[in-house]
């Protein structure tokens, strides 16, 4: 069935299993990356699956290091048992648990925008709702899919604050960005932007149209 054949009732339906469809994923993006946490009760475990041992939970105290602070921690003689006491420190623990389950919320925010934005859109087609309240949600949605661009590093600086005073590096941050998928998020995020800013400025123009007829 071609989209021209169906009726309004039938759009907004559509509209509103689209909306169901990426609250489930708002709800997945934001349990995902705290799974490990939650059945764990560790910040810094990697869940490993393989098709002979299945799915296990791994340490990952080193390798959240970087390479030269982790060369550095094993050439030191007791660091890795100050670390590991460093680890086990309640903020500490408390500062990686509230990292971990951030991670996923940038996404979580802008996939519960888009739903909301459907949700509105069915009611919209229904005349049950005004457009100007789903562009409202696509905002929050453009504002968080640049939160969610720029996360990563956010995320690398956290943990590097929380981690490095537990190393002979001592305190400090580092941080860690991929330019190439850091980049291709920004114009993403961007585009998303110039979707809702055309969206606005086409509804401000069919109100003044509206005004002067």
């Amino acid at each position: 069935m071609s989209e021209k054949n169906l009726s309004v009732p039938q759009r907004a339906l559509v509209c509103r299993v689209a909306a169901g469809l990426f609250l489930l994923a708002a709800c997945l993006a934001l349990l995902v990356p705290a799974l490990p946490l939650l059945m764990t009760g560790e910040s810094l475990v990697e869940m490993r699956c393989s098709s002979t041992a299945g799915c296990t939970f791994a340490d990952g105290s080193l390798s959240a290091l970087d390479e030269d602070v982790r060369a550095e921690l094993r050439a030191t003689p007791g660091a890795e048992a100050r670390y590991a006491d460093h680890l086990d420190s309640v903020p500490v623990q408390a500062g990686l648990a509230i990292v971990t389950i951030a991670r996923g919320l940038p996404i979580a925010v802008l996939l519960f925008g888009v739903a909301m934005a459907l949700r509105v859109f069915g009611r919209v087609l229904e005349a049950h709702a005004d457009f100007g309240r789903a562009l409202r949600w696509l905002r929050i949605t453009a504002w968080a899919s640049l939160v969610a661009a720029i996360w990563p590093a956010i995320d690398s600086f956290l943990r590097s604050v929380l981690l490095l005073p537990g190393t002979p590096y001592g305190a400090g941050w580092m941080i860690e960005a991929d330019f190439g998928p850091l980049g291709l998020h920004l114009l993403l995020a961007a585009a998303t932007f110039a979707v809702v800013w055309a969206l606005d400025a086409g509804l401000r123009a069919q109100r003044d149209l509206a005004e002067i007829v």
